[in-house]
């Protein structure tokens, strides 16, 4: 009796589409080869591939139309907030904007991964909500790397609001 090549989809036999990574997916390819003779296996993932596409994300790459999301956080004085999408989403950031309470405190924007966050953008706000958007539009946030909003003054509190699609669950 021939013995059962492992396949694919008896390594994901237990999971979930939505919780299956395209880590797991890398993983259960990087041993094979590129031959003929594996033609058969390769069916499996590139099934597995286009299922996960077509389950997360909108057709050719565009937003979710009912999942376009509009809303704040305050930052305490000396406080940080983060925007940080859950699980495997994936976030096009559309607007970004800062409103004082009071003052002028500076405000800085950053992308950051958990350890180390990368400042985008520096500037004292106002009672006047403005825009901390300068850069190109949309930004893309995932859930290991993110939107922090750090409010550097020791008094007054912000409030940060965002706009975003999501572009991929």
């Amino acid at each position: 009796m021939p013995s059962k090549e492992p396949d694919a989809y008896a390594y994901l036999a237990t999971s979930k589409v939505g919780d299956v990574t395209a880590a797991q997916l890398d993983q259960m390819l990087e041993n094979s080869f590129i031959a003929k003779s594996n033609v058969e296996f390769w069916n499996g993932p590139i099934v597995i591939q286009r299922t996960m596409e077509a389950a997360r994300t909108y057709p050719h790459g565009l937003p979710i139309p009912e999942a376009g999301v509009a809303t704040g956080s305050a930052v305490g004085a000396e406080g940080t907030t983060d925007f940080q999408p859950s699980g495997t989403e994936v976030w096009a950031v559309q607007a970004l904007s800062i409103t004082a309470a009071a003052g002028t405190p500076t405000v800085t924007v950053q992308l950051n991964n958990g350890s180390v966050a990368v400042a985008m953008h520096r500037a004292d706000s106002s009672t006047t909500e403005a825009s901390y958007f300068p850069w190109e539009s949309p930004l893309l946030i995932t859930n290991s790397l993110y939107l922090t909003i750090a409010n550097a003054d020791n008094t007054n509190a912000v409030t940060a609001k965002i706009a975003y699609q999501v572009v991929g669950l």
